[in-house]
């Protein structure tokens, strides 16, 4: 598999990245190494000669994204801007490439200079303005050598880029945005530029165009994205147009139009309209109970703090005024109904307590949407273990094999599963239901196999515990998913062509044993002659002990196929639990 070093990692792009490519990822940001160790991969441009390049070789390919990038700071801080920019940039990138890397520069739709034309890939440039003659100089440096490609970015669009966050600040607020206009741009969204990024690293050496536009096939302005936003969004939206000062177009052309020859070949289909964007940049309400762990979410906390797209509300499945109150408030367009006593092996202890929660807590909230009549598409989550112990030879399980639960926990989803079909038959309502298989990945709970191994294996590694791996039974077989391709099903499920009614099957398609799953964390370990060791107490009572799915239906209905492997998976568990343990946080042994 590539590694991929993305240099910029910290800006609005690198983070996308970070999160969405599905390959060794390293980053050049200071404060990244795990456990407060400097990262290896630490660069600043200003001083290039102090990175480690003889980390990289040609498995290496390496996203350049990181500039000065405001015009004006490159007019005004010219030496600087060009040490960065230029001389800190072809530096590096040299010498990258002499290490045998592959190198995607991000440059400018800004090179092609403000003739009233469009640009396409092979267009004479006339850079306007230094910051695109930077960037148009390091194009020209490298252009002749094959592993070397440029990406002319365009503006690019999501709902939380620094104008979009102005214009919904205002809506808020409910004060008038003032606008810049005219201000044109051929503008794309985040998400094509992260499928044509990945596009291009399963196909770099085989892809090829040398330079690629990245632009939208629709010229907008500030004003026509305020009107989309007034569209899509907020109706009560209000905005004034300014003339742009004379200063802010100095260094920048009113109108870029660009089109792209070869931006097809990556996409695989048309660029994302803004339209769509504008309209699946979802809003993010999460029902959490008073008492709810904060954990998994530290992530998010800063987002819900400026209430910026995600959102926090309290609710139960248990009282049903608290249901009535978030529905009413939300009136959501997606439901996903993930909520449970989700731990099998809890079951056995507090039967009545899941029996309640997962049956009559998900008729609870269906008949809540219910009464309120709101028209949401919705999720609900059952559970692979309503299959239970199924005969070899019914392998791999197909949706209609029979129900056969095996702990209370499947009995609960059972009636989960039901439930949501008798919603949408009996109310036609717009339900539809999942049996996901085992999925896993960073911040799993540690009631799980997988993921209490890799606790005690980060906490032997740090000598908190003695080098032994207690373990449940190991002889159950899984297929492995990861949790981000199981988020993305779900994504997919309520939006491509979603049919009331319906019930999937969704995993992975990598299966071992628990046993063989442990052998191969261990296997990551720094720590050598870790020894597993029975514990009778993290033993079910019964046990689903083959779980291989068939999930043809799904993927023939959405087109969803897996994308993370299970070493992948299993390596981003582990070091999850590394920084955690890490950071000094003490467990529950379990």
């Amino acid at each position: 598999m590539r590694k991929v070093l993305i240099v910029g990692s910290s800006g609005y792009i690198g983070v996308k990245l970070s999160a969405e490519l599905n390959c060794h990822i390293y980053r050049t940001s200071e404060n990244e190494g795990l456990d407060g160790l400097k990262n290896p991969f630490f660069l600043e441009l200003i001083r290039p000669s102090d990175f480690s390049y003889d980390l990289l070789n040609n498995d290496w390919i390496v996203i350049h994204l990181a500039a000065i990038s405001s015009p004006d700071i490159c007019e005004k801080e010219y030496d600087m801007a060009y040490k960065v920019n230029v001389i800190g940039t072809e530096y590096f990138i040299e010498r990258c490439l002499k290490r045998g890397a592959r190198v995607l520069f991000f440059s400018s739709d800004a090179v092609y200079g403000k003739d009233n034309v469009v640009f396409n890939e092979g267009e004479k440039c006339v850079p306007f303005g230094k910051y695109a003659g930077m960037k148009y100089e390091v194009e020209q440096n490298f252009g002749n050598i094959d592993n070397f490609k440029v990406f002319r970015l365009s503006y690019v669009f999501s709902k939380c880029d620094k104008f979009m966050t102005y214009i919904s600040q205002c809506a808020k607020k409910q004060e008038i945005a003032r606008i810049f206009d005219p201000f044109c741009r051929n503008v794309v969204y985040i998400g094509d530029i992260i499928d044509a990024v990945k596009k291009l690293i399963e196909n770099f050496d085989n892809f090829k165009p040398k330079i690629v536009n990245i632009c939208g096939g629709k010229l907008l302005s500030r004003k026509d994205l305020a009107e989309l936003f007034k569209k899509y969004v907020d109706k009560n939206f209000k905005y004034e147009l300014l003339d742009p000062c004379v200063e802010f177009f100095k260094y920048r052309a009113k109108v870029i139009k660009t089109k792209s020859l070869y931006l097809g070949g990556l996409l695989k289909r048309e660029a994302t309209s803004i339209e769509k964007a504008m309209h699946t940049d979802w809003d993010i309400y999460g029902m959490c109970r008073w008492r709810s762990p904060m954990d998994n979410v530290e992530h998010l906390l800063d987002k819900v703090n400026k209430k910026d797209r995600v959102f926090f509300l309290y609710g139960d499945l248990n009282d049903f005024g608290s249901l009535l109150n978030v529905l009413q408030e939300v009136k959501p367009d997606y439901v996903f109904h993930l909520a449970a006593q989700s731990y099998p092996k809890t079951s056995f202890e507090s039967p009545i307590e899941t029996l309640n929660t997962n049956i009559l807590g998900t008729c609870r909230l269906l008949e809540a949407i219910r009464k309120l009549d709101i028209n949401s598409t919705i999720h609900v989550c059952a559970s692979s273990e309503v299959f239970g112990r199924v005969p070899k030879e019914k392998l791999p399980i197909h949706e209609d094999v029979m129900f056969h639960p095996a702990c209370p926990y499947a009995i609960s989803k059972t009636g989960t599963d039901l439930i949501g079909r008798f919603y949408a038959e009996s109310y036609k309502m717009k339900v539809m239901t999942t049996r996901m298989f085992t999925h896993t990945g960073p911040r799993r709970g540690d009631v799980f196999a997988e993921s209490t191994f890799a606790k005690q294996i980060a906490m032997i590694e740090k000598d908190l515990l003695p080098p032994v791996v207690k373990v449940g039974n190991l002889d159950s077989l899984r297929t492995w998913a990861d949790v981000r391709d199981a988020v993305r099903a779900y994504y997919m499920l309520v939006t491509v062509n979603p049919v009331a009614g319906e019930y999937y099957n969704i995993g992975g398609i990598y299966s071992c044993t628990v046993g063989d799953m442990l052998k191969y964390l261990l296997s990551l370990s720094t720590r050598e002659n870790i020894k597993i060791e029975m514990d009778t107490e993290r033993l079910r009572p019964l046990d689903a002990d083959l779980q291989v799915p068939d999930t043809g239906k799904f993927q023939r209905h959405t087109g969803w196929k897996t994308e993370i492997p299970f070493e992948k998976t299993m390596r981003d568990l582990l070091n999850y639990w590394r920084e955690r343990v890490g950071k000094g946080h003490v467990f529950w042994s379990r």
